[in-house]
Parts: C-alpha cells; structure tokens; sequence
C-alpha cells in the first residue's frame, strides 16, 4: 500500500515537471508526453480510489 502511494505521489510530481517542460519547449513531442503523463496519473488516481472504495463496501 506505501508503495502504490509513493508511486502515485511520483507520478504527480512527474505530471508538474512534465507541465513545466511542455511551456517552457512547446513542441509535439513534450505536448504527447505530457498527455500521456497527466492521462496514467489520473488513471492511477481513480483506479486506487476505487479499489479503496470497493474495499470499505465488502467489509
């Protein structure tokens, strides 16, 4: 559980940095890499909430 928290916490900081990069070089490849960043750090966020969810409820 600590892991997949430092995990998600990484990606989020990789997500800002990848931000910071994309306006400061504004090309089609820093564009596609920050989308795909942002989209796995989302993707990981509702993933992990919803298993948290799914937990809680069969308890």
């Amino acid at each position: 559980m600590k892991n997949k928290r430092i995990f998600i916490l990484s990606l989020i900081v990789l997500s800002v940095i990848m931000i910071g990069i994309q306006e400061t070089h504004a090309t089609p490849l820093t564009t596609g890499l920050m989308i795909v960043v942002i989209v796995t750090t989302v993707f990981q966020i509702l993933k992990e909430s919803l298993s948290k969810q799914d937990g809680t409820h069969s308890k």
